[in-house]
């Protein structure tokens, strides 16, 4: 077994323990490997990445797993989140989070738990790519709560597909998606847009890799805070595969500096663990 990462958010007056967990596994291992499809089923669509950084993959966890997750981002934020696999081609999580958490002030909580659920339509082959149907809820960064939604919105309803292609020996795995966020800003107008997004994930060495995905932010470029500039969000993670089923991600979120209001990309830290019932 391998591991991997995921995310976090906040909510009102009360101090729910954040919850649940989540995440991964995958690959680097596998990922240092050419393609093999007589393999690959177990690897790379059972097991692989559920996530480029923080965008959907089409690859779920097999029936019997779960995954708990734990994403820290800036201003000492956390999101913990669950998922298990029903089957191997259904997933379904959950999620919570807050702001603050590791700061000297009082976490300010997420309004509500998420949720996430992810269906995987198919499985890769040498010529057609894995595709998946989902939805979540959870979004990244702090709750906006004067805005009704997430620093960064989440995917909502999504479609998407991913291919690995043996390059030199090393297998470089392509995602392309598009989604439809239910979040809608209050007080500044609605930006309901469909939105786009790819990523790649490859390996470094046996037990590192590195994902980078870029989101188009079409739904968030309203040319006012909390909106972006209209360049999109540019993330990257380097994962490290600490023990067979843990996973330890250092994220870079923001690299092309996007949110009005940042003066700096985005910093952060995940833990994936990963185990079957």
């Amino acid at each position: 077994m391998k591991c991997y990462f995921a995310h976090l958010r906040q909510t009102k007056n009360r101090a729910i323990p954040a919850l649940v967990c989540a995440a991964v596994l995958a690959a680097s291992g596998a990922l240092a490997q050419a393609v093999d499809y007589e393999e690959a089923p177990q690897r790379t669509a059972d097991i692989g990445n559920r996530t480029i950084v923080d965008a959907p993959t089409s690859y779920t966890l097999p029936r019997g797993a779960f995954d708990i997750d734990f994403t820290v981002y800036s201003n000492g934020g956390l999101i913990a989140a669950s998922n298990i696999g029903l089957s191997n081609y259904l997933m379904i999580g959950v999620s919570y989070g807050a702001d603050a958490v590791f700061a000297q002030e009082d976490p300010a909580y997420n309004p509500a738990i998420e949720f996430n659920v992810k269906w995987r339509l198919t499985e890769e082959s040498p010529t057609m790519p894995g595709l998946a149907l989902g939805f979540s809820s959870q979004g990244n960064g702090a709750y906006l709560s004067d805005y009704g939604r997430y620093t960064y919105k989440s995917k909502g309803f999504y479609g998407v597909m991913s291919k690995a292609i043996s390059i030199t020996g090393y297998a470089w795995t392509f995602h392309a998606g598009a989604n439809y966020s239910t979040e809608r800003e209050q007080n500044v107008g609605r930006d309901k847009t469909p939105n786009l997004y790819g990523g790649l994930t490859t390996a470094l060495r046996q037990n590192l890799s590195m994902a980078w995905e870029y989101d188009f932010a079409l739904n968030d470029n309203k040319g006012v805070a909390p909106y972006g500039k209209g360049r999109g969000y540019l993330n990257a993670a380097i994962k490290w595969v600490y023990f067979d089923n843990l996973q330890l991600e250092f994220t870079l979120r923001n690299l092309l500096e996007n949110r009005r209001e940042a003066e700096s990309f985005e910093r952060g830290f995940k833990i994936v663990y990963l185990e079957y019932f």
